[in-house]
């Protein structure tokens, strides 16, 4: 059996352009859309645009064991569930389309557990 060989770019690093909207503080966008839920209200509350406080829900072990307490995660921006998706779509995806379609590289990647929706969604 032979050794497997790398695949050459079709794209020669030498002509690949830099982002064009290089920056220190963004170079990663994470990106939160919450979803409806029976349980929204009680879990998830959104602090602002950037910012959500999460809590156990009172059933759970986590609560029940008095181990669980509210978290807050950061995002890059928050969508509540009455956001359109062409707002989000424009926010999100547009930009990284267009730095694709300029030979520049690009990512989109869509995190959650089975059945939240991401086909749906993203």
């Amino acid at each position: 059996m032979s050794a497997m060989k790398p695949i050459p770019s079709k794209t020669p690093y030498n002509t690949r352009k830099p982002p064009t909207n290089y920056s220190n503080d963004r170079l990663i966008k994470v990106y939160c859309r919450i979803r409806p839920t029976d349980l929204e209200s009680n879990c998830i509350k959104i602090l602002n645009n950037e910012k959500i406080e999460t809590h156990p829900p009172h059933s759970s072990l986590f609560k029940k064991s008095n181990v669980g307490k509210s978290m807050h995660y950061k995002f890059t921006n928050i969508f509540d569930k009455s956001t359109q998706q062409q707002t989000i779509f424009d926010e999100i995806s547009l930009d990284l389309i267009k730095s694709a379609l300029n030979g520049e590289n690009a990512l989109l990647f869509s995190y959650g557990v089975t059945g939240s929706g991401k086909t749906q969604y993203a």
